[in-house]
């Protein structure tokens, strides 16, 4: 695309281009770089969904190192509640 833009204006500095020549090469040049772009930025959009629909984690953990028991949850873990008011459930609340 640059090669051809600097062909186009060396024939119109030059003089030896053909009237009208010019004008109708520059738009042909500008329209296939925004066809371009818009291809490039559809290809970019199906990439992502092809990865998003992979639904792969973002990372794996490959090894655990140190201590582990407590160490995030500090010994504290979440009981499931209802859906309606957060009150723990009847399981929940029968091991109480």
């Amino acid at each position: 695309s640059l090669l051809l833009f600097l062909y186009i204006a060396v024939g119109f500095f030059s003089g030896s281009a053909v009237a009208g020549w010019t004008s109708t090469m520059l738009v042909v040049v500008l329209l296939g770089a925004f066809q371009m772009f818009v291809l490039g930025m559809i290809g970019e959009y199906l990439g992502r969904l092809y990865v998003e629909s992979k639904r792969r984690p973002l990372y794996l953990v490959a090894d655990v190192v140190g201590p582990v028991q407590g160490h995030a949850t500090l010994g504290f873990r979440a009981e499931p509640t209802d859906a309606e008011g957060g009150a723990p459930t009847e399981a929940t609340a029968a091991k109480s």
